[in-house]
């Protein structure tokens, strides 16, 4: 076989060139190497970056442990917002209970119904906080499944590239026309 030189890409060209040739193989061996040469001396057309398959599942172990974080963080509020509803129930039915007997609740600079709308208000923010963080959880399931599905969609592509024997190889725009015909498959 032949070895290839940066001289002989003025030679490329023409239609001698691929008679210089004997089979089929050795021809395209040699387109190969050409287009190996151009690319390296033009790196902006080299095959674009795509995420390994590595970084990709890492991401989505970073977003899992995330998540259990925040399904932790959730679970803790939740406790925390059914103990101040059974305080705040417990409240209720202790004023129900004393009303009669006494009015002190009756007052709005009463240190007890301050206390009662404060955790009335710490339990509004946690409901809140919780929402905001079931929000985010959703998102970041959400992420979890768009990454896995690029993922395999890398995959897919690169078996069925390796079965078929495709190689990524974009036109050149400085190519002759018969070498860009055998590089992006049109005549």
């Amino acid at each position: 076989m032949k070895s290839f030189t940066d001289n002989d890409a003025k030679v490329i060209g023409s239609t001698s060139f691929a008679g210089q040739f004997s089979g089929y193989d050795e021809y395209v061996s040699m387109v190969d190497k050409v287009v190996d040469v151009v690319l390296k001396k033009q790196p902006s057309m080299s095959k674009p970056s795509v995420p390994k398959i590595g970084e990709l599942e890492e991401k989505v172990n970073e977003m899992e442990e995330e998540l259990e974080r925040h399904h932790r963080i959730r679970d803790l509020l939740e406790v925390e917002l059914q103990s101040l509803s059974q305080r705040l129930l417990t409240v209720k039915s202790f004023r129900n209970m004393s009303d009669s007997d006494n009015n002190i609740f009756d007052k709005p600079e009463d240190k007890i119904s301050r206390k009662l709308h404060s955790r009335y208000l710490e339990q509004k923010e946690a409901e809140a906080w919780i929402k905001d963080l079931e929000d985010e959880r959703a998102e970041q399931a959400n992420e979890v499944i768009t990454s896995c599905s690029r993922s395999s969609s890398v995959m897919a592509a690169d078996e069925t590239t390796d079965v078929l024997g495709i190689r990524y190889a974009p036109p050149h725009p400085t190519l002759p026309k018969p070498w860009k015909g055998l590089i992006d498959g049109s005549t």
